[in-house]
């Protein structure tokens, strides 16, 4: 099968790897200048497994993040310190808990 390639879009300030075929976060997106540059990340349809334990640090502008069908089994309680998060899917994956704080976002999307 061939995945889709990931694309950064610099006007947008979004990272799109829907599809990609992706095992873990991609290590573009965790290093400069796109960890301070990202507001948008879109990794649905992926085999994503775990998420770095403080993802809460990585994205300081991050507003959305798409994570829907992966292979997530929690999120870290770190995500709550995205103070510019908007949007968060973690719909379609075998999640076994959520953070307690996740109800104190401001988050005016979150489906779970």
């Amino acid at each position: 099968m061939a995945w889709r390639k990931s694309r950064w879009d610099p006007e947008d300030k979004s990272y799109d790897a829907w599809d990609c075929g992706l095992s873990q976060i991609p290590d573009e997106i965790l290093r400069e200048p796109l960890r301070h540059q990202v507001e948008v990340i879109d990794l649905r349809w992926n085999q994503i497994e775990d998420l770095p334990p403080n993802i809460g640090t990585l994205w300081p502008e991050l507003r959305e993040l798409w994570l829907s069908a992966n292979k997530l089994r929690y999120i870290p309680e770190s995500v709550c310190d995205l103070k510019k998060l908007e949007v968060l899917y973690v719909n379609g994956n075998p999640l076994e808990r959520l953070p307690a704080s996740l109800t104190d976002l401001q988050i005016w999307r979150r489906f779970v």
